[in-house]
């Protein structure tokens, strides 16, 4: 199956809803502010110190924790996943179970007390 960002599969050209937490999705390496994203006022590129992950279930429609970019990388163990290209890995679906998991894995919020 294709890395997709969508909870969307097709299969015999009919459309199938899966759980967006199990669809695959493009992941980078490194934390990087999105291409084209810029300042309002400057019209310059952001520049960001302090990249973060948010874990949502959609089961409770509800964000469960928000980690740091580098602490959900070995959650997620990227270092293993599929390369996509030099800059990103194809990130397997992750299931409700193990996003509870990560969660619940006492990593700081990187955000509290800012």
């Amino acid at each position: 199956m294709e890395p997709r960002r969508t909870g969307y599969v097709s299969q015999n050209d009919k459309e199938k809803r899966v759980s967006p937490q199990l669809a695959n999705t493009i992941f980078p390496i490194k934390p990087m502010v999105p291409p084209f994203f810029n300042d309002t006022k400057t019209g310059k590129p952001l520049e960001c110190s302090l990249y973060s992950v948010s874990l949502y279930s959609y089961a409770k429609k509800k964000m469960l924790a928000r980690v740091s970019f580098d602490d959900f990388c070995k959650m997620a163990d990227i270092e293993n996943c599929e390369k996509h290209d030099r800059m990103h890995v194809i990130l397997k679906g992750i299931s409700e179970e193990r996003l509870e998991e990560m969660a619940a894995a006492g990593c700081a919020d990187p955000l509290e007390g800012i």
